[in-house]
């Protein structure tokens, strides 16, 4: 369905969803997976999520999300161990830390100057070591309720 793309949520506005959609999922999820708790997370009606991507069968949804995980991969808070399946690098970023527009200007940055190699700012270490934390809770939290 061809709609226009202005009402998809631009890929910056995902990169906290994703992480926060990993976090619930317990650190990791398929493609899928976390592509349908960020739906969720954002509330995104079907009429946003049946906009193409140009010419191919993929959304202007998962296309977007697709480069939330590539950004925060090279950001060094994700990583793609298998084809398909993603993974918080630390479970311990706090998303209260992460700024969104950091992580896209940290990225661009390091690609501009391919020599100087990516590395978390304290920020971001520190971010990361809190989101750890969280998810650890939220495990045991949710293995006391059960």
């Amino acid at each position: 369905m061809k709609r226009s793309a202005s009402s998809v949520p631009t890929f910056d506005s995902m990169l906290l969803p994703t992480i926060q959609a990993l976090q619930i999922l317990g650190g990791s999820g398929t493609t899928d997976e976390i592509y349908e708790k960020v739906v969720q997370l954002l509330s995104l009606p079907d009429k946003v999520l049946e906009i193409l991507h140009g010419s191919t069968s993929q959304s202007e949804v998962e296309y977007r999300l697709a480069w939330s995980r590539t950004y925060l991969k090279k950001y060094g808070l994700l990583q793609n161990s298998a084809r398909g399946v993603w993974s918080l690098i630390s479970t311990s970023a706090n998303l209260d830390d992460l700024d969104a527009k950091e992580i896209v200007k940290v990225v661009r940055d390091a690609g501009k100057n391919k020599a100087a190699p990516l590395a978390l700012t304290d920020e971001a270490a520190g971010a990361v070591e809190t989101l750890e934390e969280i998810v650890w809770h939220q495990q045991l939290h949710k293995t006391l309720l059960s």
